[in-house]
């Protein structure tokens, strides 16, 4: 993966288990790169900042595999799909992105 961390399996399984009836939602942004320091924000401040854009896709608990609560192998296999659909969709975002503003600029 080029944009996230992996999956916690276990934390996951922990909740599924914990509430059996809920839905998942993932959620991933960009537009806060550069802002992980004093610096980077004092600089963010005084240019103009990229949009941040949000996204956030809840999926049913019915399409979650019925066993991926009990079997670990299946929810890592679930969760690592979803987490490389994530990796690819922010990639997508920030070479739209760096599109625009290549032609804004160029």
């Amino acid at each position: 993966m080029k944009h996230l961390l992996p999956p916690r399996p276990a934390g996951a399984a922990a909740m599924l288990r914990g509430c059996p009836d809920a839905n998942v939602v993932f959620a991933w942004h960009v537009g806060f790169e550069g802002l992980d320091t004093f610096g980077g924000i004092l600089r963010a401040i005084s240019s103009r900042m990229p949009p941040i854009r949000f996204h956030l896709r809840r999926v049913e608990r019915a399409e979650i595999p019925s066993n991926s609560i009990t079997d670990t192998e299946e929810l890592t296999k679930w969760l690592d799909n979803e987490w490389m659909r994530m990796d690819r969709e922010v990639d997508e975002a920030l070479e739209a992105r760096n599109e625009k503003r290549r032609n804004h600029h160029g």
